[in-house]
């Protein structure tokens, strides 16, 4: 159980997906028992053996399970999504931490022509994304350096480089209580999130958009 566990941890830590030996260097594993293990998971639908690039990466069934896990935040939290857009005019999201990534849980989306639209189980690097930040602002500080290395996965030039920059970025959220993204991790899109603690669990909603 803890092999299947830790390749999917390191499937999910790379959504475009890896090779088997990519897996299994991941997850120090024979390559055999990685073929083994992800053939097993493939016929539950827990991975996608056959990704664009020839990768394995986790199946439709890892976001549906994900959403039925969410699935009474996604009912609660849609009144105050509704709230937010007719606000704000921008796209509006709940937003939950998936290792380390950002998982969109449910989205609305702006109609005026600079809209950016989302796709619900879209994900981003935590440290790259306005929700990512926010969910990282209340967790304990221990976490960042568990899930990061001292240099971070660049996704465009705006990405924050270090984990030290990542640091001082998640301090000045915890103070504000809002975390922001300036085209980090797709040009021309900046956000900003904050962290909601709710019976359910903790979140984060997300307002974005694509300035003129």
């Amino acid at each position: 159980m803890s092999r299947t566990a830790a390749i999917m941890r390191a499937l999910s830590a790379h959504p475009g997906g890896l090779c088997l030996t990519a897996i299994a260097n991941e997850v120090n594993l024979p390559r055999s028992t990685v073929q083994r293990l992800v053939t097993a998971l493939e016929i539950e639908g827990l991975v996608d053996a056959k990704g664009p690039n020839g990768g394995t990466r986790l199946g439709p069934t890892v976001s549906s399970l994900l959403a039925t896990a969410h699935a009474d935040m996604i009912v609660f939290g849609r009144h105050q999504l509704k709230m937010l857009l007719d606000a704000t005019d921008e796209t509006c999201s709940i937003v939950t931490a998936v290792n380390a990534r950002a998982m969109v849980l449910e989205t609305m989306t702006a109609e005026h022509p600079l809209r950016v639209v989302l796709a619900q189980g879209g994900q981003a690097p935590l440290h790259a994304s306005a929700g990512g930040k926010a969910l990282l602002s209340v967790y304990d500080e221990t976490v960042i350096d568990r899930l990061f290395g001292s240099r971070l996965e660049a996704c465009t030039p705006n990405t924050l480089p270090t984990r030290d920059a990542l640091r001082k970025e998640i301090a000045q959220a915890r103070r504000s209580g809002i975390a922001t993204s300036r085209c980090e991790h797709l040009p021309g899109i900046s956000a900003l999130a904050t962290a909601v603690d709710t019976p359910m669990g903790i979140y984060a909603f997300e307002l974005t958009s694509s300035p003129a």
